[in-house]
């Protein structure tokens, strides 16, 4: 693949086109959405646990089989970093429905309100929303109906 003619600058198409591991850890490592750039044929589980580590957000480049629960908990405990990606949601997305555990979902709404609305329903409950809210205001929206009122009351009127 001709990258020059995609608009990728020279950094980047170094980055695609090297070959030397220790290049692509040190990029990850700066900026974990530089994961992006690694030919996925090259992607290991140290390599996308620092990515996430730096940059939650990454883990959307992490190839599917390599999304295991410690590579998911770092990416949705790590600080949020905004993405155009991303515009209105965390990276609890990219997160495989399985390993959606309440432990896993409560990591994601304390590092990123928002994130509640990707968190299953049945996971949605009164303690959780409000962390979410607490952290996010806009999440408010994400809260069941059922519960809504109370999130409301408990944070915006402190009862």
């Amino acid at each position: 693949m001709n990258l020059s003619k995609t608009g990728v600058s020279g950094f980047m198409q170094f980055l695609y086109y090297s070959k030397n591991m220790t290049d692509y850890l040190a990029e990850v490592q700066k900026d974990g959405h530089n994961l992006q750039y690694v030919p996925e044929e090259l992607r290991t589980p140290e390599l996308c646990l620092a990515a996430v580590k730096k940059t939650g957000n990454a883990l959307r480049d992490v190839p599917i089989d390599l999304r295991t629960e410690e590579i998911c908990f770092a990416a949705v405990s790590a600080e949020y970093k905004f993405d155009v990606r991303e515009l209105m949601h965390g990276c609890l997305g990219y997160v495989p429905a399985e390993l959606k555990t309440a432990k896993m979902c409560l990591a994601a709404v304390k590092s990123y309100g928002l994130n509640l609305y990707d968190v299953p329903d049945h996971l949605k409950t009164l303690e959780l929303c409000i962390i979410a809210v607490e952290h996010s205001k806009g999440a408010i929206k994400f809260v069941p109906k059922n519960i809504r009122k109370a999130v409301r009351d408990k944070i915006f009127f402190k009862k």
